[in-house]
């Protein structure tokens, strides 16, 4: 078996054992005799002294960015494992059995027709854990806006409305060089997700302006600031490194809950926004309409994915080079336009932006709210439980029209968080709400 030149150390040494595994937790590797070199294996010194001095060496292995374990990889695995014995030049296998719970909901969406004061209506949801161990289960609404009623049009007096989507808007702030604070849309905001401060003193981008490439940064909010709902992203672009008013970005936020210290290693993508530059030599203000619900703990990764290829200098990555944090990353693909939805890591290049020369953080920032999303025609009850293996627990899923008063259909999402390792779809509730009607009646003579 020739080794993979592309996976980490860890692999060249368990290959002298006759083992590969693929868990995010360190493992100990024990060799009776250690060889100096194997045929087409090459094992640093300093594993072979570790081996050599104690019999055994300890190592971190990293995941393969498709290895897909979610919240596995948060879990407690020396409880739930076996001890394996491996014999020299064999492969042993060992069967085991995960003890954790697993959740079955149903239904898996709720969709109803209610009428502008009607009284409140309520639905059923069931969750199930079929699996071996308890399941903490909590229940968060997020709001998902409101459209109005359609209205019926002529056909000969339509009018097509051609172009794109309308896209955010941004507000600039600070002029000058030094990036100072961004205006925000919420100044008083319970999670302030910051690395910079506040000066530009550089840009990075791409040698000849010919690729699209993704600036993020790493922010790892306090436990106790989850859940929290990100709504606004802000990014500071400057002149000088040829940035102009109009170039395309793509805002994308990722979760990753695995510790892992690679932050591309188990991020998951949460939302993304086609924006424009509003104003250079200053802080872009983006407000997330309906926010980006965040349930952690964790690391929140934001960046900006630059979308221009002018084919010469353009270097749209402002940077901080004061104190580095080294939390910022940077990542190239390997095909052009980027794969859409952007998975992590990029296929050509992913580094911590330090380790290319340029020691530093990305002028990004976030800004999100704690509250709960307050969907005030929806609530749920109960909403935190611990449901038992083989159990089950009934919420009751209230729709609640009495203080709306404009028809049209209400959009909101179940987010179910839990502690166990699968990986469940939020629920989407939709509610159309209508007008009555009344049908008046002439009054009709009556002959006694």
């Amino acid at each position: 078996m020739k080794p993979n030149r592309t996976v980490q150390r860890i692999f060249s040494i368990l290959l002298l054992a006759g083992l590969v595994l693929s868990m995010a937790q360190p493992v100990t590797v024990t060799a009776r005799t250690v060889e100096p070199q194997a045929p087409g294996v090459t094992v640093e010194p300093q594993a072979l002294e570790q081996m050599a001095a104690h019999g055994a060496a300890s190592y971190w292995i990293d995941l393969f960015s498709k290895a897909g374990l979610s919240r596995a990889q948060g879990m407690d695995w020396s409880k739930r494992g076996k001890t394996v014995s491996v014999i020299a030049d064999t492969v042993a296998r060992q069967d085991s059995v995960l003890n954790a719970g697993h959740l079955v909901i149903a239904p898996s969406s709720f969709e109803k027709t209610m009428t502008i004061g009607d009284a409140p209506a309520s639905e059923s949801l069931t969750i199930s854990n079929d699996g071996d161990a308890p399941a903490a289960v909590s229940i968060f609404e997020i709001e998902r806006g409101y459209e109005p009623p359609t209205t019926r049009v002529d056909p000969a007096r339509r009018v097509t409305l051609g172009g794109a989507p309308p896209e955010l808007t941004a507000t600039g702030a600070t002029e000058g060089k030094a990036g100072g604070a961004p205006a925000a849309a919420f100044p008083n905001a319970d999670v302030s997700l910051t690395l910079d401060d506040g000066s530009a003193e550089n840009g990075i981008g791409i040698v000849g302006g010919n690729r699209e490439f993704i600036f993020l940064n790493r922010f790892t909010p306090s436990t106790g600031s989850y859940p929290f709902t990100l709504k606004e992203i802000q990014v500071y672009f400057r002149s000088d490194d040829y940035v102009k008013v109009g170039d395309d970005m793509v805002l994308v936020v990722y979760e990753n809950t695995s510790g892992n210290a690679d932050p591309a290693v188990g991020a998951n993508l949460r939302a993304s926004f086609p924006v424009t530059v509003q104003a250079v030599d200053s802080w872009n203000t983006y407000t997330l309409p309906a926010g980006v619900f965040l349930s952690g703990p964790g690391d929140v990764l934001i960046g900006v994915i630059a979308l221009e290829t002018p084919g010469s200098d353009y270097y749209p990555a402002a940077i901080d080079t004061t104190a580095s944090q080294r939390r910022s990353w940077a990542g190239i693909w390997a095909s052009s336009p980027p794969p859409d939805p952007p998975s992590l890591p990029p296929g050509d290049t992913w580094m911590l932006i330090d380790d290319a020369g340029f020691a530093g953080n990305w002028l990004i920032r976030g800004a999100g709210v704690t509250a709960p999303e307050d969907v005030i025609w929806l609530s749920v009850s109960p909403i935190t439980t611990t449901i038992g293996g083989g159990g089950s627990q009934a919420f009751t899923v209230t729709f609640d029209p009495s203080s709306l008063s404009q028809p049209g259909d209400y959009k909101a999402e179940l987010y179910i968080q839990h502690d166990t390792p699968g990986a469940y779809p939020n629920i989407p509730v939709t509610l159309h709400l209508i007008k009555k009607f009344f049908l008046y009646l002439p009054t009709m003579g009556v002959t006694r």
